[in-house]
């Protein structure tokens, strides 16, 4: 998939705000209701929008498209879109909107796996150990007790279900 070829997606917010916490190589912003977008940056610096972010995203999508399809629980796919944002946390996107490959997908609404304690913190490790177990019939993801899967999970109490996120670095 082409950078110029990539379909538009115009976002319900007009501002978009970062959501989560800023990942090594990605910000995710939610962009409605019920999507999010990721997009690529240089570690902790400006975002991307080349050829490579295009690469990693759709490796990213495919990833995540294929465990959707095995029923895994992870945020449900939209697909690949160049994306204008204006966001809350850059001033200067207010007034000079750039574009970007942006990797659309459902909003869950929950709470990082880290953040949780005791006997909902077990359940939900419980579950994630589960959901890690099936996704690696396909793919090799981090050990339950690498500290990524701290951050890489999402908890929905009100759903008692987790939510497996962010797999730029799973290999098949």
């Amino acid at each position: 998939m082409k950078l110029e070829e990539l379909p538009e997606w115009k976002p319900q917010y007009e501002y978009v705000n970062r959501v989560g916490r800023v990942g090594c190589h990605g910000k995710v912003y939610l962009i409605g209701d019920r999507h999010v977008a990721k997009i690529k940056h240089v570690p902790y610096l400006f975002l991307l929008n080349d050829q490579e972010a295009v690469d990693c995203l759709v490796k990213e999508f495919n990833i995540t498209r294929h465990l959707y399809e095995e029923g895994i629980s992870v945020p449900k796919p939209e697909g690949i879109y160049s994306m204008k944002l204006r966001s809350v946390d850059n001033p200067i996107s207010w007034f000079i909107p750039r574009t970007f490959p942006a990797f659309v997908m459902e909003a869950i609404y929950g709470v990082s796996l880290g953040s949780l304690k005791g006997e909902e913190r077990e359940e939900a490790l419980d579950l994630t150990r589960k959901e890690l177990t099936k996704a690696r019939r396909w793919y090799t993801t981090y050990d339950s007790d690498d500290e990524s899967i701290w951050h890489n999970t999402l908890w929905v109490p009100e759903q008692k279900r987790v939510v497996l996120i962010d797999f730029e670095f799973w290999k098949r």
